[in-house]
């Protein structure tokens, strides 16, 4: 029986080799998320957004946290929306918290409650 893995984006499960080799892990090899016809689709889904996005800001500053960093372009994920240019860091913080401001809120809301009672 081979090794299967189930792609995040159109809920399938295929086999291993319908990924992906990411090629940016060199001592081991690892698969992308996406299976391959997925990931393609991505790929030009990000390519359309690009195109029709306003180029990043000269100064490099970061839309979110405010710093001069290098900068991505930020979008929303299910309509594909573009938001505006913003740093690797806030990019993967905001991902991480669901993309939502829900994520965010409950997020501010621990802090607040944590943080600060010390």
């Amino acid at each position: 029986m081979s090794e299967e893995k189930t792609c995040p984006r159109c809920g399938e499960t295929k086999p291993i080799e319908e990924f992906a080799i990411n090629n940016t892990t060199p001592k081991k090899i690892y698969r992308k998320r996406h299976c391959k016809i997925c990931y393609q689709k991505l790929w030009e889904e990000r390519k359309l957004i690009r195109q029709s996005a306003p180029p990043p800001p000269e100064d490099s500053i970061c839309q979110c946290c405010g710093k001069e960093k290098k900068l991505k372009l930020d979008h929303i994920t299910d309509t594909l929306i573009f938001r505006g240019w913003i740093c690797n860091e806030c990019n993967i913080g905001i991902g991480l918290l669901g993309d939502r401001l829900e994520g965010l809120q409950l997020a501010m809301n621990y802090l607040n409650k944590v943080n600060y009672e010390s």
